[in-house]
C-alpha cells in the first residue's frame, strides 16, 4: 500500500480490484482528534501523486465515523462534547471577559455561569453542578430570563442547547510507518501497514465548570491541562492492504460514570448514485417489520435511502437468530448498474473482532441488551457495551478491537456474498458469507499465506472447511449445505 500525509489530510491508497484502487483519507475532528475523511474510487492506472488522490472518485463520505462515548447522559469525546450549555442570542448584550465566570439564575432560582462570549450577540451559559466530580447534577433547562447580582436581566432571543467544545485533551498523535518510523510529510511512501496513533483525555465537564467559578474574570480553556479527567482514550487505527482498518482502542476510566452506550465504531452509509443499487446486510439477524415496512438484513435488505424510523436490533425487537448472538457485522453493497458513476461493485464492513476485548462474543451479550441500531440519517452504531454494564467505576480499562474494510465482493470467491480478509493482531482473519448451496468453492487467498495454519473462528453448520487445516496453494476449499451461511477463519502468519 501506499500513503501520503499534508498538513490536513492522510491518504491511504490499496489494491480493491483488478482494475481499481481505493483511496482511504483521514483528518482532525471538531475536538482536534483524528478521524475518518472519505472513501474513494481510483484507476489503477492513475499516477500516485497528491491531484489523484484529491480527485479520486468519492463514494463513501465518512466524516464523523471516529466513536463517541454515551455516558451520564451524554454523548462525549470524538467530535462530541457534554451536551449541557445553553446557547442565548441576546443582540448588544454588552458582556465582556470580566464577565466570564460571573453567576446568573433562571425564574426557577437554577444557578448559571457565563462560560463564553460568541460574539456580540451570542453567549454560551453553562449550569451549575449540585453534584461532584463523579456525581453530575447539572440543570437541563434554562426558564425563563437571567438576572445577575447587579440585577442586570437578559432575556434571550433565542435559547438552544449545544456542545460543549472542545473537549478532548490531545495527548500524543503520531503517523508510523510499519509502526515504527514517522511518516514524512509530502511523501508517498509504500509500507505494509500505518499506524495512527490518537491519545486524548476526555475531560470532566464538572471540573470546567469548577475551574470557571474559581477564576471568573478570565477565558477559559476548557481542556486545560489542570482540569480532570473523566476518562483516557489510545486509539490505534491500523490501516492496511486491500481497503482495510482495525481500530484498536484502549480506554482508562479515571472517574465513575453510568454508561448509556459505547461503539467504538460507527458509519455513515455508502453514497448512493443514479445508476447505483444499494444493499445492506447483517448476519445473525432475522425479518422484522418497523412502521409497517418489511425488513430483512440478514437475506441482504435493499437500502434505497434513511428508515422513515431508527432501526433497533437485538433480543428484545425480536430479529435476532439467537438472543446470545448479537450481530457482530454490518456490511453494504454498491451494486453498479448501466450508467452508474462507479466502475466496479463495492464492498463495505464495519465489524467486532470476535476472539479480542469486550465484544468476544459471550462477553458482549452480556454487556449489551441491544447489539446496534440504524438511525434515521441511515447512520449505523454498533454497540458493544450499553446500559446493560451499569457504573463503571475508576480504574476501569476497556480494551476493544473493531475494523472497518471496503473491499470487491467478488475478488476472492465468485459464489460468496461477501468475502474478505485483513489482519487482526497476529493472524489474518478470513469472513466468507454465502446466500446459496455450494458443492465446492475456492477462496484464493495470497501466496504468501500459502501452508499457514487455518483455525475456525466460527461457522454457521451449513458451511463446512474442506481443505483441512492449512492453507493449500490452490486456496481455501468450502462447502455450502444449504442456502445461507457464513464461516470465519484465522490464519496463523506471525508478524509483519
Amino acid at each position: 500500500m501506499l500513503v501520503l500525509k499534508t498538513p490536513e489530510i492522510l491518504y491511504a491508497r490499496s489494491a480493491l480490484s483488478d482494475d481499481y484502487d481505493v483511496v482511504v483519507s483521514m483528518a482532525k475532528g471538531v475536538n482536534d482528534q483524528i478521524d475518518f475523511h472519505n472513501a474513494a474510487l481510483v484507476e489503477k492506472s492513475a499516477p500516485i501523486n497528491l491531484a489523484t488522490s484529491q480527485s479520486a472518485d468519492v463514494f463513501h463520505v465518512c466524516g464523523d465515523d471516529a466513536a463517541p462515548w454515551n455516558l451520564n447522559g451524554t454523548y462525549i469525546g470524538a467530535n462530541h462534547g457534554w451536551y449541557g450549555v445553553f446557547e442565548m442570542t441576546v443582540p448588544d448584550h454588552g458582556l465582556s471577559t470580566s464577565d466570564i465566570g460571573m453567576p446568573w439564575k433562571d425564574e426557577k432560582g437554577a444557578k448559571f455561569y457565563l462560560i463564553k462570549i460568541l460574539d456580540t450577540n451570542r453567549i454560551w451559559m453553562m449550569p451549575d453542578n449540585g453534584g461532584d466530580l463523579d456525581h453530575w447534577s447539572f440543570a437541563s433547562q434554562l426558564t425563563g430570563h437571567l438576572i445577575d447580582e447587579k440585577g442586570r436581566t437578559f432575556q434571550g432571543k433565542m435559547t438552544v442547547k449545544t456542545q460543549l467544545a472542545p473537549a478532548c485533551r490531545i495527548l500524543n498523535q503520531a503517523y508510523l510507518v510499519d509502526g515504527h518510523t514517522p511518516l514524512e510529510e509530502g511523501v508517498v511512501t509504500p509500507c505494509k501497514f500505518l499506524d495512527v496513533l490518537d491519545e486524548y483525555d476526555i475531560v470532566n465537564p464538572a471540573a470546567v465548570i469548577e475551574s470557571l467559578k474559581q477564576n471568573p474574570g478570565r477565558v477559559q480553556n476548557f481542556v486545560a491541562a489542570e482540569l480532570d479527567t473523566l476518562l483516557t482514550n489510545k486509539i490505534r487505527y491500523q490501516l492496511q492492504p486491500w481497503g482495510a482498518c482495525t481500530v484498536r482502542h484502549t480506554a482508562m476510566v479515571h472517574r465513575a460514570f453510568t454508561l448509556n452506550l459505547t461503539g467504538f465504531i460507527q458509519t455513515r452509509t455508502l453514497l448512493r448514485r443514479e445508476g447505483d443499487i444499494h444493499r445492506y446486510y447483517i448476519p445473525d439477524t432475522r425479518a422484522f417489520s418497523v412502521g409497517g415496512r418489511n425488513y430483512d438484513f440478514g437475506m441482504v435488505q435493499d437500502f434505497p435511502g434513511p428508515p422513515a424510523a431508527p432501526l433497533q436490533f437485538g433480543a428484545g425487537f425480536g430479529n435476532l437468530d439467537s438472543p446470545d448472538r448479537l450481530p457482530s457485522r454490518f456490511i453494504q453493497f454498491l451494486n453498479k448498474r448501466s450508467g452508474s458513476a462507479n466502475g466496479v461493485d463495492i464492498g463495505y464492513v464495519v465489524g467486532y473482532s470476535l476472539t479480542e476485548g469486550c465484544t468476544v462474543p459471550s462477553v458482549r451479550a452480556a454487556n449489551c441488551a441491544r447489539a446496534a441500531f440504524i438511525h434515521t440519517s441511515a447512520k449505523t452504531y454498533p454497540i458493544a457495551m450499553d446500559e446493560k454494564v451499569g457504573r463503571i467505576e475508576a480504574g476501569t480499562k476497556i480494551e476493544n478491537l473493531a475494523y472497518r474494510q471496503y473491499f470487491s465482493p467478488c475478488a476472492l470467491s465468485g459464489h460468496a456474498t461477501a468475502a474478505y480478509l485483513h489482519r487482526e493482531g497476529d493472524a489474518y482473519v478470513l469472513y466468507v458469507d454465502y446466500h446459496e448451496a455450494v458443492k465446492e468453492d475456492v477462496i484464493e487467498l495470497p501466496p504468501f499465506l500459502s501452508g499457514q495454519t487455518v483455525t475456525v473462528i466460527e461457522a454457521t453448520p451449513s458451511v463446512e472447511l474442506l481443505s483441512g487445516k492449512n492453507v493449500p496453494g490452490s486456496g481455501i476449499r468450502l462447502a455450502v449445505k444449504r442456502g445461507t451461511g457464513h464461516i470465519v477463519l484465522a490464519i496463523s502468519s506471525g508478524s509483519w
